[in-house]
């Protein structure tokens, strides 16, 4: 599953996911899961875009408490940071290396060079790709579908495969009970 987290503005890019999932062959689209953290001013256009690519297969959450992201954050995969305007950092990358999930980073976005390209060890697939180059991301969107569930999950946390996959609220609770039990 791929994970948008941020607002949804020109600046952080959302055409250029779904200019990427058109890119992709409807095979691997149709294995292709989205959720979309935030909110913005192009929201709609995003979703009725993403929607023709990966129909019923998208859940915007809107906002969400920065005490809740972490459920978001373990239900995923990979995540999607395709800003096209310098990002003097790009926060929800950290936030995403602490959950292990696979970087998709823009070259705009002020930590790829330090959290995905340099020396620190970014998850495998991790990659930075040329702002504005849809190709290049739908290649890392590939990458993700062949590597499957991320291992340190322990299990393929897509929505598919939660018991109420058209209610994300109830499969993010199943999530938060699953992470719970493997705690105790």
């Amino acid at each position: 599953m791929l994970l948008w987290s941020g607002k949804i503005t020109t600046v952080k890019n959302p055409r250029l996911l779904v200019d990427a999932l058109a890119l992709l062959a409807p095979e691997e689209r149709q294995r292709c899961w989205l959720v979309v953290v935030g909110e913005g001013v192009l929201r709609e256009r995003f979703s009725a875009a993403i929607e023709e690519q990966l129909p019923g297969r998208c859940r915007f959450a809107g906002f969400v408490n920065q005490r809740e992201l972490g459920r978001w954050y373990a239900m995923a995969d990979a995540l999607v940071f395709p800003s096209r305007q310098g990002e003097t950092w790009g926060l929800v990358v950290n936030e995403a290396l602490q959950f292990g999930l696979t970087l998709l980073v823009s070259d705009h976005a002020g930590c790829a060079r330090d959290l995905v390209a340099g020396s620190w060890p970014a998850p495998p697939g991790s990659c930075v790709f040329p702002s504005g180059d849809a190709g290049a991301l739908a290649a890392a969107i590939r990458g993700v579908l062949g590597a499957g569930p991320r291992p340190s999950s322990g299990w393929n946390l897509a929505p598919r495969s939660l018991p109420h996959p058209h209610d994300l609220a109830q499969a993010v609770a199943a999530v938060a009970r699953e992470l719970q039990s493997v705690r105790r």
